[in-house]
């Protein structure tokens, strides 16, 4: 039976002119773990460019991992046996939602 990871992240936006988010990481049996917009800055970032109609598009932010990570999410070495059958569920305030194996992220 596949374990829920329920690592919900979800993003909302606080009251300000600024559109700076917290993030909400809460880990089944765990305690939640909310990061402010700074320091979602301070995880580590990617990019990505991808073309669009002949035109290139940057995508940059904060790259998932490091939000598990701050929730005490295995990862590395130990991620392995029962650990793989765990999954992520992405939630965000507009609606949007998706699920990744915790091995994808």
């Amino acid at each position: 039976m596949r374990i829920l990871l329920a690592v919900t992240a979800a993003i909302a936006l606080l009251a300000s002119p600024v559109l700076a988010q917290d993030l909400k990481v809460t880990v089944a049996g765990r305690d939640t773990v909310m990061l402010t917009p700074a320091e979602v800055k301070a995880l580590p970032r990617a990019k990505a460019t991808i073309t669009v109609k002949g035109q290139p598009v940057v995508y940059e932010g904060a790259v998932l991992h490091g939000a598990l990570l701050k929730a005490g999410v295995v990862s590395g070495e130990r991620l392995m046996g029962r650990y793989l059958n765990q999954i992520v569920v992405l939630r965000a305030a507009d609606g949007f939602s998706s699920i990744l194996s915790i091995a994808e992220t």
